[in-house]
């Protein structure tokens, strides 16, 4: 199973390939792995253990990861804009 800190890379490392910023990019990483945690801890009680409360991260995580993109468009970035600069 790829660890959190992989899916985050990996998925950091598509869009910006698609031509989103790298700052808007690390923002919607952290929105992604904040909602996946947070989802987390509303899920299990305050006290769980804590290597399965991040198998659980690392489950909900892709959904997140695949929703940012529409989080970065929502914004109003757009794919490709880094090649538009000169």
């Amino acid at each position: 199973m790829p660890s959190r800190r992989d899916l985050i890379n990996q998925r950091k490392k598509d869009l910006v390939a698609k031509g989103y910023t790298p700052g808007i990019v690390d923002k919607a990483m952290q929105w992604a792995d904040g909602c996946a945690q947070g989802m987390a801890n509303y899920a299990l009680d305050p006290g769980y253990n804590k290597t399965k409360r991040e198998q659980l991260v690392i489950q909900l995580l892709p959904t997140y990861l695949k929703d940012c993109e529409n989080w970065i468009r929502n914004l109003g970035h757009e794919p490709g804009e880094t090649s538009h600069k000169t």
